[in-house]
């Protein structure tokens, strides 16, 4: 083998190094926010659901089918806010590894469209959205129905 194939293979297992160790940084934060926001699952819980909550009939409340559906309930929350509230470490480690392979003019590109782009997609308030269809909720009534069971595929 000649010296610039050897070279040019430890560049890229370096890269790998590199890319595997920002990757690992970064789902250790998302996993130790995971593990702190189940801490607050039920306020956070209580917040989000709070518009729901205010245009139910009177005297009706939401309530849970299962055993099992509290727990996944705050661990949803825990999971979808936990990759907001981490979502700064996430994008710094992946900026971290694309930026020393760019130009001065790229990176200004670059970082002119990223986060415009990134507030456009939740501008319309998806996430509460998302979580209204995906966390297993019933409404007290003759026939109480799970909302993820019965309205997704």
């Amino acid at each position: 083998m000649s010296d610039s194939s050897v070279e040019d293979v430890s560049s890229f297992r370096s890269h790998l190094i590199e890319l595997k160790q920002r990757l690992t940084i970064a789902v250790v934060v998302y996993l130790l926010g995971v593990v702190v926001l189940m801490n607050f699952s039920d306020a956070i819980y209580d917040f989000i659901s709070l518009p729901l909550r205010q245009v139910l009939p009177e005297g009706s409340k939401m309530i849970f089918i299962g055993a099992p559906d509290v727990f996944f309930t705050y661990l949803k929350v825990a999971l979808l806010v936990s990759l907001f509230a981490t979502s700064p470490v996430t994008l710094y480690e992946i900026w971290a590894f694309i930026a020393p392979a760019l130009y001065r003019n790229e990176k200004k590109v670059f970082l002119d469209t990223c986060f415009p782009v990134l507030h456009c997609c939740w501008q319309e308030e998806h996430l509460p959205i998302l979580l209204y269809f995906r966390l297993p909720l019933s409404f007290l009534s003759d026939l109480p129905m799970n909302i993820s069971r019965h309205c997704l595929p």
